[in-house]
């Protein structure tokens, strides 16, 4: 009878021992999963941000100098950043039989889709999810901000309750109940010391991926379009041999 509930007993330690184990390491390997996901999407951002900064050299181009540029952002309202032209042809504009029509339609462009751009990498865009049937919004920089914290937050709470020195020491503690293993106390060895540094996580921080924040610019309507139409008028008299360069 005495050999069955030891029997017993052991069965129960070591199965409360396996949950232990596997909610040990389960979390963890959830949460290096969660983190390398983020990780993917922070490229996919990065690619976004890229394909800003190439329309952004599209219209730098178009103003022709950094003076100019500074008068857009003025009239725009928002600080667009450096003036740092990296291109010198523009390869896709709408057709126009002249070229002062030419320059200005290709800016308006140009000025939409940097619009856009900017509104799908922070905001996100409404993608339909074919196999799910849903519609849903694309991965963005707020939601990247937000899934941060998120992770950060298990980040915390599996270092401090679920570090390898507290699984270490309920795991010893269950099986002492059953062996003649030494009952010191684990956590004080400074071998679990190093085993808790080089196991935790180390948070998430949103400016180590180098991720760019770009203003929000504004939708174009017929005010906007006239003060940016007058700009254009000036800039296109003063730089015309500039201009014509770009559409040859």
């Amino acid at each position: 009878m005495s050999t069955n509930t030891e029997d017993l007993n052991k069965e129960l330690i070591f199965g409360i021992l396996k949950d232990s184990a596997d909610n040990f390491f389960g979390r963890r390997s959830h949460l290096e999963t969660e983190i390398e996901f983020i990780k993917n999407k922070i490229e996919e951002l990065k690619l976004k941000a890229k394909q800003i900064e190439d329309v952004k050299n599209i219209i730098q181009l178009m103003v022709v100098t950094q003076e100019n540029w500074m008068k857009f952002s003025d009239i725009l309202g928002v600080d667009l950043g450096h003036f740092n032209v990296e291109i010198k042809k523009i390869s896709s504009c709408p057709f126009s039989l002249f070229l002062k029509s030419k320059y200005k339609k290709c800016f308006f462009y140009y000025y939409n889709v940097l619009f856009k751009k900017i509104e799908i990498y922070k905001y996100g865009e409404e993608i339909y999810d074919k196999e799910k049937k849903i519609k849903k919004i694309s991965f963005n920089y707020y939601l990247l901000i937000k899934i941060i914290k998120q992770i950060n937050k298990k980040i915390d709470e599996i270092n401090t309750y679920y570090s390898p020195s507290k699984f270490l020491q309920f795991s010893k503690e269950i099986s002492s109940s059953i062996t003649s293993l030494d009952k010191s106390n684990v956590t004080g060895s400074m071998f679990v010391y190093d085993i808790d540094n080089d196991f935790k996580f180390n948070k998430l921080s949103l400016s180590e991926f180098e991720l760019k924040e770009y203003p929000d610019i504004p939708s174009l309507n017929k005010k906007l379009i006239k003060k940016i139409n007058s700009l254009l008028n000036i800039i296109y008299r003063d730089h015309r041999k500039e201009i014509q360069s770009l559409f040859k």
